[in-house]
């Protein structure tokens, strides 16, 4: 299901955490949004621009984030267990103690992001050059 503006603007005041598993948010404007503790598990967010959005302990599991806009978003404590986040743009986001297990950050901007105590495997898959080790995240077997 695809929302529209003005439908993404009703959801979005609601009370909070959200419920909107498996829902379809490719592109959609989240700048600054408040989803701490939603669950968006398998939902589509592909190239959706979540600037900012506040996401600390979301369930965002088997989610697709690929090529969205996570400019100093924070993750922290956020489920991205298996999501993909090929060429997502992280920069400064904070995914300080994020389950980042079986994730796919391929071509993902990670310049100046916190993953310190993030959980990632050997599934996990990091952009070119990235040490998860020097950024303080946790390998978990």
């Amino acid at each position: 299901m695809q929302f529209s503006s003005n439908e993404l603007y009703m959801l979005l005041n609601q009370p909070k955490p959200l419920w909107l598993f498996g829902a379809d948010l490719s592109g959609a404007e989240l700048r600054g949004a408040k989803l701490s503790g939603s669950d968006l598990r398998s939902t589509n967010l592909i190239g959706a621009d979540l600037r900012g959005a506040k996401l600390i302990g979301a369930e965002l599991d088997y989610a697709d984030l690929s090529g969205a806009k996570l400019f100093i978003a924070d993750l922290s404590g956020a489920n991205l267990y298996v999501a993909n986040l090929i060429g997502a743009d992280l920069r400064g986001a904070n995914l300080i103690g994020a389950e980042l297990r079986g994730a796919d950050l391929t071509d993902a901007n990670l310049s100046n992001a916190k993953l310190s105590g993030a959980f990632y495997n050997k599934e996990t898959k990091w952009p070119d050059g990235f040490d998860p080790i020097k950024a303080e995240a946790v390998l978990v077997e």
